[in-house]
């Protein structure tokens, strides 16, 4: 009886342990409002630009684990063009992202863009559950299954920003804004840049001088300014 009694004791701390557990991952840790997911971003070729920021954030403005950084570079190096994609691997599930914090600089305009960009959580939401339904989330990690979806924003022509998401034969738009032009002024004084004017600094910016861009800057320079988006990976130059 004295070793029944102990049993029973052991399985009621167990299930004490167990009902803390579900607790914490139902009310605390919320994990059916956790998804595995990467991101990538990318502009057309002939129209370039220099990011200075972009990250997506939570509503405590936290940042998501899924990182531009390998997009990023080849933006910033005017290798890019409208659908290229690289992607960090995805490690943990997250809550989806709140807002897109962007910041940079067009070539063509000459000016500054910068905003925070309200994303619609619902329509993401349910493009998730959408996407796991029909089987059609990717594997995000090489190690360990992680089914996911792939964002895509597309940074395009006179400040309109497109988004996607991205499965197995899969593709949803969800939003798409023009976020307003700022003077290149207001960027060059909030970073104490000294230069003899704002056409200097673009020059120096998108290191124009460099004889291996030089020709790319003087097709881009000549070339056709306006497009149509058609999908995540056709964008037409009209």
């Amino acid at each position: 009886m004295k070793n029944l009694n102990v049993l029973n004791k052991v399985f009621l701390g167990l299930s004490l342990v167990f009902l803390i557990l579900f607790i914490y991952k139902v009310v605390v840790y919320k994990a059916s409002e956790r998804y595995y997911y990467t991101a990538s971003v990318y502009s057309p070729e002939e129209f370039p630009i220099k990011i200075i920021e972009i990250s997506f954030r939570l509503e405590n403005n936290d940042r998501t684990d899924p990182s531009f950084y390998s997009t990023i570079e080849v933006i910033n190096n005017y290798n890019s063009y409208w659908g290229a994609t690289e992607y960090m691997e995805a490690q943990k599930p997250q809550f989806l992202p709140n807002t897109l914090v962007l910041s940079y600089i067009d070539y063509h305009t000459r000016k500054y863009y910068s905003d925070t960009i309200l994303l619609p959580k619902n329509k993401m939401e349910n493009i998730f559950k959408e996407a796991k339904n029909k089987h059609q989330m990717f594997n995000l990690n090489s190690w360990k299954p992680k089914m996911g979806l792939k964002y895509h924003v597309g940074i395009a022509n006179e400040g309109n920003i497109i988004f996607w998401l991205v499965g197995k034969e899969f593709e949803k738009e969800f939003y798409r804004v023009q976020i307003e032009a700022k003077d290149l002024s207001i960027f060059i004084k909030s970073r104490n840049f000294k230069f003899e004017n704002q056409e200097q600094f673009i020059q120096d910016l998108f290191h124009v001088e460099d004889k291996r861009k030089a020709i790319k800057f003087k097709n881009i320079d000549s070339g056709p300014y306006n497009t149509k988006i058609v999908s995540q990976n056709t964008l037409k130059i009209i």
